[in-house]
């Protein structure tokens, strides 16, 4: 948008000298006619882009304008429908009274009366704008313009019109000649149509504003700088909402040259130059997001201090300095995270809002200081960033039009606010607004758009979401078909990253419910291609970390490499040193490092790896108070942690045990029963239950693991990757109630889900030494019953096959089951 400044300086005067050229036709004389009335100059020079004949008026271009080809005549003029005889009229009742009064010097035959040459009547008219006196040079370019409109009509009617051509190119040869008036008229046409554009999305508007600025520039003689440094600002603003909309890096480029050229007719001091400095200022930040060179940045950083210094406290023109400002501060915090310069910019936002009155200024700042506290609240999370940041994207959306250019940006941005506040609350309600919103985000991006993937990308997230909180198995194939659209699109654009790992994401998340491997592999490349690429924002790099990471979990979990496990470790780590001690999203880093360190816990057995993931446990749940949706996830690590140290430890304490089942059991309640997370709560509170029934030998502890166990095998599906540990945990329960009850159904049944899970841990996983021992106890379990000692020879085997497994590790090879030694003298003998 032109700042209105420039037309406060148009009506409040300009340079000494210049003020004839840059009248934009507002003063209240006007220009007086013969009969003594007063006519405004916009009579003359309407701002209306039609002429006297419904077509342009002011369409005449110079050889080689590239900014629209030349307008064509409606249709029903161009078929010889078109009566010259009263517009010839008309162009005489705009013209002062002469002494030939007599229509018959316009008179043009009517159809009836023959085909009459052309150029007799055009004659006539030429004569009258002969005698018309050069001191209004208004009223003789009024008909000129008509005139040539009117030829123009006679070459489309006219078969041999050739003839006439040497009229039309004499008119234009007048009409294109400098003339501050015209210039005027062009200026008000450009910005018009430049508003229409804002208003309406119509490229035709913004390609009818580029060329009314063209053709005004070239009017302006050399002399009046003011008037080309309005045009190059204007052509600017046209050519950064053309590079807006269509992404072409030359309208950037463009609309940089025409701010350095307004900004050079400037003199330092200037009490207009603020305008240019800022104009400047955001291009080069455009610029600057497109291509990353900190140069630009730094610019723009320091052209906006200088138009904010240009511009005392309490001026009305100082907050939209501010505000570009601000947006340069935001640009250089998103590269180099520093908080001062988000804190400077925030301020500079709040005082924009303090000073502004019109709503579209007020609709830039109040997104500007959201989309600042977007930035800040993961930093902070404090609640009232996320309080006031959502208030600002509804108050600027209420003042949007619904068909505004720009109303997408606000939709995405409340959603992304909105976003946070689910992730905190986990209402059904907020998640289920955030959809919408982005859904009304991507009919504003049909097909063909440039900015179509993040749109997309947008939807699927939160439909991701909505499927890890209520398990529809639609939401999450939706997503990864509107991923796969935007990875499709953005092949060869700069968020190519971020598409790829969200697909990478998507396929993770759908390998762990149907535990399809092509799923995982497909995963690990999109992720690890991703972080080749490195985008620039340490938030981008530390979510493409996090993303490889889980992937990569996921492919330790289902086939047991050990280098895979150790890149995990690694790459959580240095998610986490981009993060500050408060960031939002830290909770969910130390929550991953602290799963894969009780990983290599099982393997190695050193106790600082289950320390340090106790530890990361810990300072995760101090960072997610209570009604935090994080806070279940949270828990169960927790709890987790504290399991494998009671079990592991040589002094166990029972407190352990008992909060471990007070975490599991406040996990379990705080999650949703259409949550796919629910099965793993159900058998890591099992898995805590039946340690507490070996313990303190509480019987219902006993029952209670069975039933949460059975519910678990009940939501997974057969091809669950996590099915095997759920079955072998089912086995155990069912052999301890054996051996207290002495059912033999109960027994049965645990070998048969032991035997279940060995089948679905690969030969080379390293829980297969473990699950090789736990059948090995059921058949023990089975040796005083009948083909008990067939039985025995195949634990024998088991066992022997378990200490030589190759990732089995030195507890494995030495303890074997917990009877050890009398079980081995039991099956020799």
């Amino acid at each position: 948008m032109i700042p209105t400044r420039i037309l406060d300086a148009l009506n409040s005067g300009a340079p000494a000298g210049s003020r004839s050229y840059i009248d934009i036709g507002v003063e209240a004389s006007g220009t007086a006619n013969n009969s003594g009335q007063t006519r405004r100059s916009d009579e003359i020079f309407p701002r209306s882009t039609s002429g006297p004949f419904g077509g342009p008026l002011f369409n005449l271009q110079p050889t080689g304008n590239i900014f629209r080809p030349f307008a064509q005549q409606p249709a029903h003029q161009q078929a010889g429908e078109f009566n010259p005889v009263s517009r010839v009229l008309d162009i005489r009742s705009q013209l002062p009274h002469n002494p030939i009064s007599s229509p018959s010097h316009f008179a043009v035959p009517s159809s009836q009366q023959g085909p009459t040459p052309w150029a007799e009547a055009f004659s006539s008219a030429f004569n009258v704008l002969q005698n018309v006196s050069s001191q209004d040079p208004r009223v003789r370019r009024t008909g000129l313009a008509s005139l040539s409109n009117l030829l123009r009509q006679a070459v489309n009617s006219v078969p041999e019109s050739g003839g006439l051509f040497q009229g039309i190119n004499t008119l234009l040869a007048e009409l294109n000649s400098p003339s501050p008036r015209r210039s005027s008229a062009l200026y008000h046409a450009a910005v018009d149509a430049m508003v229409r554009f804002e208003q309406g999305g119509n490229p035709a508007d913004l390609e009818e504003a580029l060329s009314h600025g063209w053709n005004g520039l070239i009017q302006i003689p050399e002399a009046n700088r003011f008037g080309k440094a309005i045009h190059h600002n204007l052509l600017g603003q046209c050519l950064k909402l053309r590079f807006v909309r269509a992404g072409n890096v030359l309208d950037l480029e463009a609309a940089i040259s025409h701010a350095r050229s307004g900004l050079m007719l400037q003199p330092p001091g200037h009490k207009w130059r603020a305008v240019w400095l800022d104009s400047l200022s955001e291009f080069l930040h455009y610029r600057y997001e497109r291509f990353k060179d900190l140069r630009d940045l730094d610019e723009a950083i320091l052209l906006s201090r200088e138009s904010v210094s240009l511009e005392p406290s309490g001026m009305p023109n100082r907050a939209e300095s501010s505000r570009y400002l601000a947006q340069a501060l935001v640009g250089k915090f998103k590269r180099f995270e520093n908080m001062i310069d988000l804190d400077e910019a925030i301020s500079q936002y709040q005082a924009c809002l303090l000073e502004e009155s019109s709503d579209h200024d007020r609709i830039t700042s109040l997104t500007g200081l959201g989309n600042a506290l977007l930035l800040r609240f993961p930093q902070t999370s404090d609640p009232s960033d996320l309080e006031i940041m959502i208030m600002a994207y509804r108050e600027a959306l209420s003042l949007h039009h619904p068909s505004h250019s720009f109303r997408c940006i606000l939709l995405t941005n409340l959603a992304g606010a909105l976003m946070y506040q689910f992730t905190l609350q986990g209402s059904a309600d907020v998640l289920n607004e955030i959809i919408e919103l982005f859904q009304g985000a991507l009919t504003l991006r049909p097909p063909g758009h440039p900015k179509r993937h993040a749109a997309l990308i947008n939807v699927a997230a939160s439909l991701i979401k909505r499927f890890e909180r209520w398990g529809d198995p639609s939401d999450l194939h939706a997503a990864i078909d509107l991923f796969t659209e935007a990875v499709t699109i953005g092949e060869n654009l700069p968020e190519l990253p971020i598409c790829l790992l969200d697909l990478a994401s998507a396929l993770h998340i759908r390998f762990s419910r149907e535990g399809d491997p092509a799923d995982l592999r497909q995963s690990i490349v999109y992720s690890s291609k991703a972080l080749a690429l490195r985008p620039p924002e340490p938030s981008q790099q530390r979510t493409l970390l996090g993303s490889l990471s889980v992937s990569l979990g996921s492919r330790y979990t289902a086939q047991g490499s050990i280098g895979d496990l150790e890149e995990v470790i690694r790459y959580r780590r240095d998610a986490l040193l981009h993060l500050s001690p408060t960031h939002f999203d830290r909770p969910i880093h130390l929550d991953q490092l602290g799963d894969g360190l009780i990983h290599r816990f099982r393997i190695y057995r050193e106790f600082r790896d289950l320390q340090e993931a106790i530890t990361c446990h810990q300072e995760a749940l101090l960072l997610e108070p209570p009604g935090d949706a994080r806070r279940p996830c949270t828990l169960s690590h927790m709890a987790h942690s504290l399991l494998v140290h009671y079990r592991h430890s040589e002094n166990p304490d029972v407190e352990d045990l008992e909060s471990c089942t007070q975490y599991f059991n406040d996990a379990l309640t705080l999650t949703p029963p259409q949550s796919p997370l629910r099965s793993l709560k159900l058998v890591s509170l099992a898995a805590c239950l039946r340690l507490r029934w070996e313990t303190l030998k509480h019987s219902d502890s006993l029952d209670q693991a069975l039933d949460h166990l059975r519910e678990a095998l009940s939501l997974q599906s057969p091809s669950y990757p996590g099915r095997c540990v759920t079955l072998s945990q089912l086995g155990d329960c069912l052999l301890s109630r054996y051996k207290s009850s002495g059912n033999v159904v109960e027994l049965e049944e645990a070998v048969r889900c032991h035997g279940e899970a060995l089948e679905g841990i690969p030969l080379v996983h390293p829980r297969r030494a473990e699950g090789m021992r736990s059948l090995a106890n059921a058949f023990i379990a089975c040796g005083t019953l009948p083909g008990g000692k067939f039985k025995l020879g195949l634990a024998r085997n088991l066992l022997r096959n378990a200490s030589n497994h190759p990732t089995a590790s030195a507890y494995t090879r030495l303890a074997f089951p917990s009877n050890g030694y009398p079980l081995w003298k039991e099956i020799s003998a």
